[in-house]
This record gives C-alpha cells, structure tokens and sequence, in this order.
C-alpha cells in the first residue's frame, strides 16, 4: 500500500511538473514568437498600401527572420522610385519622397517659421490639433489656384506610438506633417533629414504622438529622430519648425 500511495504522489507530481513546463513553453511562445510572427504578417500586407508603416514594423523587428533586411529592401524600392530628387512646387523648392501611380509626395525643403504644434498644453493627436487645421485650411488657401488644384487628398494613417501614446484616427487629409515612421523611410540618415529655416538648422515637427498624449514627435536640428516628443505648446514649441508634406499630381 505505501508502495502504491507514493507511485501515485511521483504520477501527479510528474503531471504537475508536465503542466508547468508546457504553461511555461505557451508563455514563452506568446511572448517570443507569437507577437513577432503577427507583426511580420502585418507588415507584409502593409508593404503595397502603406510602405511607411512595413518598414517601421520590419525595422523594429531587429534581427527576427531577417526583418531588418526587410526594411532595408522597402527603403531602397521607395528611394529608387525616385525619378527626379527635388521639383519647384508653388514657388518654393521640394524634397520629391516618393512617386507611383502618377503622384509624388513632396516635402517643403526649406522649413515654414516656427509655431506651436497646438494652441494650449492638453492631450492632443494630429486629428484634433491646430497645427493640422492651419495646414489644410489658412496655409493650403494660400497656394496659388493652379498649384492647389494639384494637391491629392489622402488617407494620413496615425498609429499610436511605440510607448502606447494613442495616435488618434485616421485623417484625410491635403496637407500633413510626416510620422516618424515616414521620417524614417524617405531618408537614408540623420543628415538627410537635417531641415534649415534661413541659415540655421531647425527642430521640425511630426505629427506622431511622443512619450505623452500632449507631446509630439520631432526632428532634431541634427537629424534625429525625437521619438519622446516636444511638447505641443509653450516654450521649447515656438522653436520646433513645419515641414509641410503633400501628394501632388506629376
């Protein structure tokens, strides 16, 4: 009987033992396999719609199933769409980014004075913000007739960031600042991304949400990328510049 009784203690701690290792391996799946596998679905269905958000999903991936070289491949396919670097555009030179189907999407080169990315220090994303509404409204009237009537309407996608910051919905949009995954696509490194106002190196906004629902991500005046953000008004956003980005007709 004493026999029988501690077979059966070392059966169940045997199946106990058995259960935890295979509720360890399902946590360590859902933590190291299963998150990443879904990411890289994602991102290749993403590729053709939205290359920014593929590439900024492949990047951050790292080494997983060589998705950093992902990434590299859809930077260089955009870059090399390229058929011409810079177009005059309203009276102003701009950065062409990217061209299909016809479109090029421009970048102001030269940065718009500085201004604050909304009107008071609260919670804000691009969708509500002031900056969003001079851009598509008192900024684009300006364009001359038959250079406004070129400008494309588009669907702006506004992902939450990496720190959980909620990005807000998407917009339609004419007129938009870059997100930090386009920012990171369309150049090939920091000094790239290097804007100018006059003769100086300037902050520019983008229109990603940072560390906090009331600040925004930035460009550094070396070209770095500020993923935890300025904040949206106050001091340090009356220096941060605009970049306005568009897709025109060619």
């Amino acid at each position: 009987m004493k026999w029988f009784k501690e077979q059966q203690l070392w059966l169940r701690a045997t199946i106990l033992g058995g259960a935890a290792v295979v509720l360890a391996a399902i946590v360590l799946l859902s933590v190291f396999v299963i998150p990443p596998a879904v990411r890289y679905a994602q991102a290749q269905r993403l590729i053709a719609t939205d290359p920014a958000g593929a590439h900024e999903l492949f990047y951050n991936m790292g080494d997983y199933r060589r998705a950093r070289e992902r990434a590299q491949a859809i930077q260089d396919e955009v870059i090399d769409s390229r058929t011409v670097h810079s177009v005059e555009f309203a009276g102003v030179q701009w950065l062409v980014l990217e061209q299909r189907d016809g479109l090029a999407l421009l970048l102001r080169e030269e940065a718009l004075p500085s201004r604050a990315f909304h009107g008071a220090l609260v919670d804000i994303t691009w969708e509500n913000s002031e900056m969003r509404n001079y851009l598509n409204g008192q900024w684009l009237n300006r364009l001359p007739q038959n250079d406004r009537a070129r400008v494309v309407q588009t669907q702006v996608s506004n992902r939450d960031s990496r720190f959980g910051t909620a990005g807000g919905e998407n917009t339609q949009d004419y007129v938009f600042l870059l997100s930090l995954a386009e920012a990171r696509l369309y150049f090939a490194d920091d000094q790239a991304r290097v804007a100018r106002f006059g003769n100086v190196n300037v902050f520019w906004w983008l229109r990603s949400p940072g560390l906090q629902e009331n600040v925004a991500a930035i460009v550094r005046s070396n070209g770095e990328l500020g993923i935890a953000g300025s904040p949206v008004h106050g001091g340090m956003a009356l220096d941060r510049f605009v970049r306005p980005a568009l897709w025109v007709t060619m």
